[in-house]
Formats: structure tokens, C-alpha cells, sequence
């Protein structure tokens, strides 16, 4: 999807931070309190991994979707603590400067019982060259969001 805005940034996380303590080896979460991986036996040690959640719109609709490390890996203004107010604010701020080429999956939880879209890559609109990028398809948001419904 093209020239998509994103409206908002939000944690999905219950202590309110855009990133998570994750098992190196099996991507877990791993708690503060614990300091180990719950599912791992042999546990390595653990890295800091993006989770967000993109309110995502165009001119036919929005949705929300979710943005998970290895999307968001790429985007350059993605640094430093998730946790800290002022860097979350310049995210929320970097993320809604410019308009995005996104590329989505629907996911279905069995689980819960819940739907969602996967951010696979995101990258600006228009590139340094003054072009569209080439990846995404021409669809709406407001197309993915009524099959995520």
C-alpha cells in the first residue's frame, strides 16, 4: 500500500515502552524479575526488540496494524530507549512526518479469537530519487482493514 499516514504510535505492552526484553535464541519475553527465558533451557542472554502498534490511514480508510522488530529494524529514527517519553515522542513525531509504502499480512489468532495486520515492511513513499518504491501493490488501507474485520 501506498502514501499511507500514520495517525498514531502505540505500546502494546503493558509497562507502556515500544520495545521488550527478548530471549536471543527463541524470541521470548523475557521479565525483568526473572532475568531467563521461560522457554528456553539453555538461555543465552536476551536483546531489545521494537513492538508497536500503527494507526495507519489513507484517503479510503484505517486500521490498526502491528510492527515487530524485524520490520521495523530498518527504520533509521528507531533507536535508542522505548521506554523514554522524550524518544517516544520523536518516534511518534518521525513516524508522521511522511507518508509510507507499507507491505501487511492478516494474521488470524485461534487463540484469542482475534484478527490483526503484520507489518512486513515499511519503508517511506517516496525514496531520495523522488519515486515510489517498487515493492508494494496499490491497495487500499481501507481494503486490508474490511478482510482484517
Amino acid at each position: 500500500v501506498h502514501s499511507v499516514a500514520v495517525l498514531g504510535v502505540s505500546s502494546v505492552l503493558n509497562d507502556g515502552s515500544f520495545q521488550m526484553r527478548s530471549c536471543t535464541k527463541c524470541k521470548g519475553i523475557v521479565h525483568t524479575d526473572l532475568d531467563r527465558c521461560e522457554q528456553c533451557t539453555d538461555f543465552e542472554g536476551f536483546e531489545q526488540r521494537w513492538i508497536l502498534s500503527l494507526h495507519l490511514a489513507d484517503q479510503k480508510g484505517g486500521c490498526n496494524a502491528m510492527l515487530y522488530h524485524d520490520a521495523a529494524a530498518q527504520i533509521p529514527f528507531l533507536d535508542g530507549d522505548g521506554a523514554d517519553d522524550a524518544n517516544k515522542s520523536k518516534i511518534n513525531s518521525a513516524f508522521r512526518a511522511k507518508p509510507w509504502s507499507i507491505r501487511v499480512v492478516y494474521k488470524k489468532n485461534e487463540m484469542k479469537g482475534t484478527n490483526y495486520l503484520e507489518i512486513k515492511r515499511i519503508e517511506p513513499t517516496l525514496t531520495t530519487e523522488g519515486v515510489v518504491a517498487r515493492e508494494a501493490r496499490r491497495v487500499g488501507a481501507s481494503e486490508i482493514c474490511t478482510v482484517a474485520q
